[in-house]
């Protein structure tokens, strides 16, 4: 006896979402700013590696800072203050760069040691620099997701649920 084939159900996938100009702008500024380390500033593989791992870093630290800031506002509910909602903001980006920087040490360790053993030059003004236009140009696209996950109005368990 044979079993019957089994069929797999059809899974539709999902609508792209388009992205307004300024995210696609910040997505691809924030790619291009290594590749402008090596070709105007002489980097080496190193450095611009060490960056990559902070802007991929920065993309996952700004994920739980997003969702700690837009938790929070759901339970205090909005300023009435606007200097409060942009110091709120600059705490917020502050976290995230903190927390880019320890999981750029926590990952990028081996790329460092590469870089001493080859004599190349592990810091500099100009890497720093760039770690900050990186995280100046995500700054717009972080406020329209966190304004559309505001909007959303998704609860802690939402997600879990499927919802």
């Amino acid at each position: 006896m044979s079993k019957p084939a089994a069929s797999e159900p059809y899974w539709q996938p999902l609508q792209r979402q388009r992205l307004a100009l300024v995210q696609t702008t910040g997505i691809v500024v924030r790619q291009l700013i290594p590749v402008v380390g090596i070709i105007a500033l002489g980097w080496s593989a190193g450095q611009f590696l060490l960056l990559s791992v902070f802007n991929i870093c920065f993309s996952v630290v700004c994920i739980g800072v997003l969702g700690a800031v837009v938790s929070k506002r759901q339970q205090v509910g909005p300023s009435p203050n606007p200097e409060h909602e942009i110091g709120s903001w600059l705490v917020a980006l502050a976290f995230a760069l903190i927390g880019s920087v320890l999981l750029t040490a926590m990952f990028g360790w081996v790329i460092a040691l590469y870089m001493v053993a080859a004599g190349d030059r592990l810091f500099d003004s100009w890497l720093a620099a760039c770690a900050l236009m990186m995280v100046a140009s995500a700054a717009p696209a972080l406020c329209r997701q966190y304004q559309g996950d505001l909007a959303a109005g998704l609860q802690a368990g939402d997600t879990e649920k499927g919802a």
